[in-house]
């Protein structure tokens, strides 16, 4: 069994004792926190938004910011 095949059944079975609706909270928050530690860590580029005309966005992290800030 490859190094792959044996990670997704260990997920596989942290799934089975969570529940899956427990574990796609679990999951979920867990990419929220990661998100916010990308943004956190980011050493962010502004640029004016093309889309919303009233603010700036990173093209690295994603964030967005009003232009008055």
């Amino acid at each position: 069994m490859s190094n792959h095949e044996e990670n997704i059944k260990h997920i596989e079975n942290i799934v089975f004792r969570m529940g899956e609706d427990n574990f796609k909270k679990a999951l979920n928050e867990l990419f929220k926190r990661l998100d916010a530690e990308k943004k956190a860590a980011c050493n962010h580029d502004w640029k004016l938004s093309q889309i919303a005309s009233d603010g700036y966005y990173c093209p690295k992290c994603g964030s967005w910011k009003p232009e008055d800030d």
